[in-house]
């Protein structure tokens, strides 16, 4: 685990005889995908905010693309949120762990909508849970009354 570029790239083969490079966490702003001043500001523009919501597609795996991007331009106060919230679950989990957006619907609530990130890491499910409790209770805690009843992380 790592939030800076002082740990070294590792390699390893899979069982089919491919070779994986890990590369150590970087993060998003380290990467230029974000402004170092993006804590808590929404772009101004549609245009800031299109390219906002392209960078978080370069660090999520959008279930429905379509359906993801809609829901953050509806809620562009997401957008920065996700980008610190990428970088807690690398954090917590592991640099390798991937996080998935999908946009779930309340068919029992009209116009109740959430965006959901899974947070895929293959651990036995207790210390799965246990990361997650500790992550809920570190950082969700003081973010949840940002996200306005529209974003929930879990495990899958």
């Amino acid at each position: 685990m790592g939030t800076g570029t002082s740990l070294s790239e590792t390699s390893s083969e899979n069982e089919s005889g491919e070779i994986i490079i890990r590369l150590p966490f970087t993060s998003p702003v380290t990467l230029g995908l974000f402004p170092s001043n993006w804590r808590g500001s929404v772009g101004s523009t549609a245009l800031e905010q299109e390219k906002s919501i392209g960078s978080l597609a370069s660090l999520y795996t959008f279930r429905d693309h379509v359906q993801v991007t809609n829901f953050l331009r509806e809620a562009p106060f997401l957008v920065n949120l996700l980008a610190e919230a990428y970088e807690a679950i690398q954090r917590y989990f592991d640099s390798d762990a991937q996080v998935t957006l999908e946009v779930f619907t309340d068919p029992e609530a009209e116009d109740s909508q959430q965006l959901v990130a899974f947070i895929h890491i293959d651990l036995p499910l207790q210390e799965e849970v246990d990361l997650l409790e500790n992550f809920y209770d570190e950082w969700w805690l003081d973010v949840l009354p940002a996200v306005r009843g529209k974003l929930h992380i879990d495990v899958e």
